[in-house]
């Protein structure tokens, strides 16, 4: 289950692949369940950075529209 929700909050947490199955149906299905990004191996730094920064970017939104970030408190 790629998607980590809070049901109380609603709070989705983005989750991101990362494999080493890197066939493009691969990428599909894993997209399609719902992954917020899906990175093969061997790790590209800069695309690695960039999906970790956008995450968090997501998180720090939706954690100033809620004032938390989905944790226990």
């Amino acid at each position: 289950m790629p998607a980590a929700t809070n049901s109380g909050t609603g709070y989705l947490i983005p989750v991101i692949a990362l494999s080493a199955n890197a066939m493009p149906d691969d990428i599909e299905k894993g997209m399609t369940a719902g992954f917020f990004r899906y990175l093969t191996k061997p790790i590209k730094v800069n695309q690695f950075m960039d999906t970790l920064d956008s995450a968090l970017a997501i998180a720090k939104k939706r954690a100033s529209h809620t004032g938390s970030l989905g944790g226990a408190p």
